[in-house]
């Protein structure tokens, strides 16, 4: 027998699970892939890894637990994808708030379990209601998930989401790959 197999037989042999490097109870890499990247819930998935996996048992925890608390999550997103952005909320077991007026978001924000914000539409009046709700999240610790839609495109829509990421804490970022490059090649931090 070779060393490397004489090796992992015993590492398998005289180990249990939950003491090899590699063990993981909760998986979280693989789990933030599946919500950053809005995999859908019939997609199919390949766990590839050694020993036991736990990945399938907390996705099922995680849309039970979300279907069970219900959360509502308060969005102010562009008008092409409003209905699609509420579907999807739906989907997954959480209520959605479609609410972009400057007038109410504090309000909405107060109630909320997340804030999404995405500028596919992004105007000025629109601007100063995402200032608004995302300080509020800030005060109330309410998670910010940020879609930078088109951030290069304009100099209105790049200075504006570096404002965001300059002044306030974003819990997570979501966007296609070129709007991800044009962030990282960006002076500021992500909080």
């Amino acid at each position: 027998m070779s060393e490397k197999k004489q090796h992992w037989e015993k590492v398998f042999a005289t180990k249990q699970e939950n003491e090899v490097s590699w063990f993981q109870p909760k998986p979280e890499t693989s789990i933030n892939f599946f919500i950053e990247n809005q995999i859908p819930k019939d997609a199919k998935i390949i766990d590839i890894g050694g020993g036991d996996s736990y990945l399938i048992d907390n996705l099922i925890d995680i849309v039970n637990n979300t279907k069970k608390h219900n959360p509502l999550i308060h969005h102010i997103t562009n008008y092409v994808t409003v209905n699609d952005c509420a579907n999807v909320t739906l989907a997954i077991g959480a209520s959605p708030a479609m609410a972009d007026d400057e007038a109410e978001v504090e309000e909405f924000v107060n109630i909320a379990s997340a804030l999404l914000v995405n500028i596919g539409t992004l105007n000025k009046e629109i601007k100063n209601s995402i200032l608004k709700a995302v300080k509020k999240a800030n005060e109330l610790n309410v998670p910010v998930i940020l879609d930078p839609v088109g951030v290069g495109a304009s100099k209105f829509r790049k200075d504006f989401i570096n404002e965001l990421l300059e002044t306030y804490k974003i819990s997570s970022i979501r966007g296609n790959i070129s709007e991800i490059n044009t962030q990282m090649i960006a002076p500021c931090p992500i909080a």
